[in-house]
């Protein structure tokens, strides 16, 4: 099936307008149970039950100030991605 291929491929990156399955996907790889160290993963997993475009932008802006405090290079997919939520957040909250 295309649509669950397509949120595997995207599960770390993230992407631009994800599906619902993406999005569930892409925060569940984040908050799984095992994970300790990102920062507001508690309120993370609040939020993957209130709001995924929300919960998405956070742990996209998250993952972002995490990468560019290291020497890794970043991946354009998800720098595209945080652009498109925190556009949509922005239109959402004014």
């Amino acid at each position: 099936d295309e649509e669950i291929l397509s949120a595997i491929r995207c599960h770390t990156t993230g992407k631009e307008a994800m599906t619902t399955l993406e999005q569930i996907l892409f925060i569940a790889d984040y908050i799984e149970p095992t994970r300790s160290t990102a920062p507001h993963l508690e309120r993370l997993r609040r939020l993957a039950f209130q709001d995924l475009d929300q919960c998405t932008y956070e742990i996209l802006r998250d993952t972002l100030t995490y990468l560019r405090q290291s020497p890794q290079k970043i991946d354009e997919t998800t720098e595209r991605a945080y652009g498109y939520y925190r556009e949509r957040n922005e239109k959402r909250h004014g």
